[in-house]
């Protein structure tokens, strides 16, 4: 990753949550942080197709909750206070029970999944592609 193919990233970031605060912290071998405001909020790594994509990671702590109803509903509030997003919607998908799927104004951008590991921790994954770095 270079700092050229970061910033675009981080602007792409900004764009998509309409939050100007998204920084692309330091990076560490081919894992950069993402920060709001100063704040680690995930992690930033080239897709392993290597094609010029990119998966952001953040990890979410939502104690009690499922990917039921009421779960979905408090994982998208905590979603939209963290990246500064009201408009982020999290939507229960049918035939999968382990994950929602993340809508940004009707739009998909991401998928939220439970750690299996960890009750009440989810992982937010989004793939920005090429073609998302060149708006």
């Amino acid at each position: 990753m270079d700092q050229k193919d970061l910033g675009r990233v981080q602007a792409h970031l900004k764009r998509t949550f309409g939050n100007p605060h998204f920084q692309i912290g330091p990076q560490v071998t081919d894992v950069a942080e993402v920060q709001l405001k100063g704040k680690p909020v995930g992690f930033l790594t080239p897709d392993e197709d290597e094609d010029g994509s990119y998966q952001f990671e953040a990890r979410l702590e939502v104690p009690g909750a499922t990917l039921d109803a009421v779960g979905i509903k408090r994982i998208e509030s905590d979603l939209q206070a963290l990246f500064g997003s009201p408009h982020l919607k999290v939507i229960s998908r049918p035939r999968q029970k382990d994950s929602a799927e993340v809508e940004l104004a009707g739009e998909f951008i991401a998928v939220v999944y439970a750690d299996e590991d960890e009750a009440g921790s989810f992982l937010f994954e989004m793939a920005i592609l090429p073609e998302d770095l060149d708006a």
